[in-house]
């Protein structure tokens, strides 16, 4: 563990900390997480070990050269003034202007074995995501597949042994953070303005090609003098998830030269044929940039060095290893791979509706399985995939909310922005505490605390009003199939709940119940929310935010047929469905 790491749990944990009115004395509400304890026994360490006054050991990991080179310039003008060997009171050159200014961009690494598969038996899937981003992988066998569980969290030191969270963080020391990381260095600033780069995938979702062309706001976003853009922050993400799923697949004894699959948004047709190109060519510049920059991330990477090896990147197109990039496959496609399977003939209606962070996502299906003849279909419904541009993003603002109110905190304080800011870094982190823990003991920046517990942020208005919004777009998708009303049969509609937000317990009425639809009957039966075959494994506690690049990387995706627009003759069950659902 760093100091870094460590002054974030510590600070975390002191926040969970309340003081008795009666006895006075300070309590812990639940129990220390193992990183919590790692985090005491550091600083602990860090006290017991003496430091003198001319001790100038290297800065921690995570400190920034600027930083540590001031405090060594300090130590040694101290040691000056009480010494008369040869420093004397000679004035020190900056180490900042020489080091810096001597230390050249990086070459860039065009590794020509990127132009073959060593392995094509294994199938890697990268899952992009607005706050978190996942990657799982599979190896083909001669009994059908090995489950490569690719533990991309554990390896970078979050919290969460899968994920990584999708954040990019500009320093002014002029270091590029990414990852957990970002959050760490953005947690130690204290100015109102500046912001993190929290949702990138909202600039390809909602965004355009010139918005990826477009430079990050000075001072706010970028504090450095080079000039970046939110396409130079999008590859430097990229590159760094592709860079930590490689890792983990060659850390588990598996090649790293593996093809891979992307997942993709259910974005609309427009946005669609312009982005996922786009998306494929990110992806394959940013293999260039993993490359270059392979097992340097933690440290952050200069400004000037990212803007160098970007532009080198851009030069060397020619090389950009596309062959290595291969289909896209739809985010609630991929979700339902690893759910919609039974194993017995059957012919079913299936609604996915997918939770992530900054969309909720809905599609769909007409399933046709017929295990004799390795027959897997999946048939999307015209017109019903449909998206919102509201999800876990909206339960953030929620509970942001829920806190700025229950601690009585005035918009018109002096402090409220401060405030207000420092909550909006670390409100991912506080929802994810919540939702494990049932409870949240807050601080905010102005030592004032208080709890907030789930069961009434589950009953709050709000989150009641982000319900309905999306049982309002499940409506509108299931009126889109029955358009054609001479096909709209009494039916079993299987709801598939995915995504981090899918636990959700006030969401679990999207599936259940029936509704009514030009005057038919749809009876909605939900899936079980982790596969059989995972049901004994340590990761099925993690299934509904990996769902989707677990699906992805199975090695053989549902024939996808192309959209119909009727679902007559689709909608009735044909054949007996298996029990596990019904």
């Amino acid at each position: 563990m760093d100091g870094i790491s460590a002054k974030t749990l510590l600070e975390s944990l002191i926040g969970r900390i309340e003081r008795d009115p009666s006895t006075k004395r300070y309590r812990l509400q639940g129990a220390l997480s193992d990183l919590e304890y790692a985090a005491l026994e550091y600083a602990l360490a860090g006290l017991n070990k003496p430091r003198a006054i001319n001790d100038v050991s290297p800065p921690a990991v995570g400190t920034s050269i600027a930083s540590s080179e001031a405090l060594n310039s300090q130590l040694l003008s101290s040691n000056s003034a009480a010494s008369t060997g040869a420093i004397g009171n000679q004035q020190q050159p900056s180490p900042t202007s020489s080091k810096a200014a001597v230390a050249p961009p990086p070459k860039l690494i065009i590794d020509a074995q990127r132009n073959k598969v060593e392995d094509a038996e294994i199938t890697l899937c990268l899952d992009f995501g607005t706050a978190k981003s996942k990657a799982f992988a599979t190896r083909r066998n001669t009994s059908g597949f090995q489950l490569i569980e690719l533990g991309l969290g554990q390896q970078a030191g979050e919290v969460l042994p899968y994920p990584l969270t999708s954040a990019v963080w500009v320093d002014e020391s002029g270091l590029l953070f990414v990852g957990h990381a970002a959050l760490e260095r953005s947690f130690a600033q204290h100015d109102t303005e500046r912001k993190r780069l929290d949702s990138l995938k909202q600039q390809l979702s909602q965004g355009s090609e010139h918005r990826l062309t477009t430079r990050l706001k000075e001072g706010t976003e970028n504090p450095t003098s080079i000039p970046l853009t939110y396409g130079d922050a999008l590859t430097f993400y990229l590159a760094y998830l592709t860079d930590m799923a490689e890792a983990e697949l060659v850390r588990q004894g598996h090649s790293r030269y593996v093809r891979r699959r992307f997942a993709l948004p259910c974005w609309d047709t427009d946005q669609s044929r312009i982005m996922e190109p786009l998306l494929r060519e990110y992806l394959a510049r940013a293999q260039i940039v993993a490359d270059t920059f392979r097992g340097q991330w933690s440290e952050g990477l200069r400004a000037e060095h990212v803007r160098a090896v970007m532009d080198q990147v851009v030069e060397a197109r020619a090389a950009w290893p596309m062959s290595l990039i291969g289909e896209s496959v739809l985010e609630p496609i991929a979700a339902g791979n690893s759910r919609l399977q039974t194993d017995e003939p059957t012919r079913q209606l299936v609604l996915v509706i997918d939770i992530g962070a900054g969309t909720t996502d809905f599609g769909l299906f007409i399933v046709v399985e017929n295990p004799d003849q390795e027959l897997f279909r999946i048939t999307p419904i015209e017109g019903t995939m449909l998206g919102v541009r509201q999800a876990g993003d909206t339960v953030d603002q929620i509970l942001r909310t829920t806190i700025i109110k229950q601690a009585e905190v005035d918009a018109n304080d002096p402090s409220f922005g401060l405030i207000n800011s420092q909550l909006q870094l670390r409100i991912r982190e506080y929802k994810e505490r919540l939702f494990q823990e049932g409870s949240l003991t807050f601080r905010l920046s102005d030592d004032r605390t208080g709890i907030v517990r789930l069961d009434s942020l589950l009953q709050s208005q709000a989150l009641g009003a982000f319900r309905e919004k999306l049982e309002a777009k499940c409506r509108e998708v299931l009126d889109a199939a029955g358009k054609d009303k001479a096909g709209f049969y009494d039916a079993e509609l299987r709801v598939v709940l995915t995504g981090g937000g899918s636990t959700l317990p006030m969401l679990e009425t999207l599936a259940k119940g029936s509704s009514e639809h030009f005057g038919k009957t749809l009876r909605r039966r939900m899936a079980p929310p982790i596969p059989d075959f995972l049901q004994n494994r340590p990761i099925a506690g993690a299934y509904a935010q990996l769902a989707v690049a677990l699906g992805g990387a199975l090695p053989d995706l549902p024939d996808t047929r192309r959209p119909v627009t009727t679902i007559k003759g689709s909608a009735v069950r044909t054949v007996k469905m298996p029990n596990s659902w019904v």
